[in-house]
């Protein structure tokens, strides 16, 4: 991947260079790293945190069992796909957000990532209502369960999350600013609409990723 944009390995470990003079004096430098040595230890917990949740619900069959189960279940599969996206995203941010996997993993990473998030709000509201209902209903004689309608919710919950990440998938491309390449969301501009698309981009992720879960 690296040869796409004619680095090295040795580019990224002399920029991480952290005996040289100048990175000493830069603190915005240091706090990159730290982020970065963040992203990769929240990766590997999840990952291995994960992995655990998934094989117990898997070998104990809970997630039949009943839909906060199922849910629990679903929420743990959309974070593990989204800590296989932190090591991209650590070192763009240790290399001061330059992006050096290409075109190609700009639009797969940014995809990955949106569509996780929107999957991991969903699933979480999922759980409170599927909560309140259990609650509700706690002392009716009749109780159903409602495991199947959990699989159908589930289902809508992931088809939802893919159509919300699409400009992700439309839109991430490679740009060159002030000679370095970022990994960036960016909108046709062909008639003078891109910050209209850019408004409606970023009110659809308050809508659909704050302002409706919370309701």
């Amino acid at each position: 991947m690296f040869n796409k944009t004619n680095r090295s390995w040795a580019d990224l470990f002399n920029i991480l260079d952290l005996d040289r003079a100048e990175f000493v004096g830069d603190g915005s430098a240091i706090l990159r790293i730290v982020i970065s040595i963040t992203y990769s230890a929240v990766c590997a917990l999840g990952l291995i945190g994960n992995i655990l949740v998934l094989h117990l619900m898997k070998s104990k069959q809970v997630w039949k069992k009943s839909p906060i189960n199922l849910f629990v279940t679903s929420l743990a599969v959309t974070d593990f796909q989204f800590v296989l996206t932190l090591p991209f995203w650590a070192v763009e941010n240790a290399l001061d957000f330059t992006w050096l996997f290409g075109k190609a993993m700009c639009k797969i990473v940014s995809y990955v990532t949106a569509m996780n998030m929107y999957a991991s709000v969903f699933f979480l509201t999922a759980m409170s209502v599927a909560r309140y209902w259990s609650v509700a209903s706690a002392l009716k004689s009749k109780r159903r369960r409602h495991c199947c309608s959990a699989k159908w919710i589930s289902i809508l919950i992931w088809v939802a999350a893919i159509v919300a990440a699409l400009p992700h998938a439309v839109f991430s491309t490679t740009a060159t600013v002030s000679n370095e390449e970022l990994c960036l969301v960016k909108f046709p501009d062909k008639s003078g609409d891109a910050q209209f698309w850019l408004g409606l981009y970023h009110a659809q992720k308050v809508l659909l990723g704050f302002v409706i879960p919370l309701g």
